[in-house]
């Protein structure tokens, strides 16, 4: 029984962490231009890691991955 409570604690504190954490860090998605680059998102949070070929922006509030566009 004390087991049960112990695996039914941790899975609401693991949900209610997860539920704080993903909002601070997922919360905006825009995709825009950024000079002469293509960026995409908006994180408050810097991002662990982006694509490759992206680079990390600051921009305005916020951190985003952008490429470079193509020059034709």
């Amino acid at each position: 029984m004390k087991s049960t409570f112990n695996l039914i604690s941790i899975l609401i504190i693991t949900f209610l962490l997860s539920a704080a954490i993903t909002p601070a860090v997922t919360t905006r998605h825009p995709k825009f231009r950024s000079g002469n680059a293509e960026c995409h998102g908006c994180w408050e949070l810097e991002p662990f890691d982006c694509p490759e070929g992206w680079n990390l922006r600051q921009h305005k509030r916020c951190y985003t991955c952008c490429k470079p566009l193509r020059e034709y």
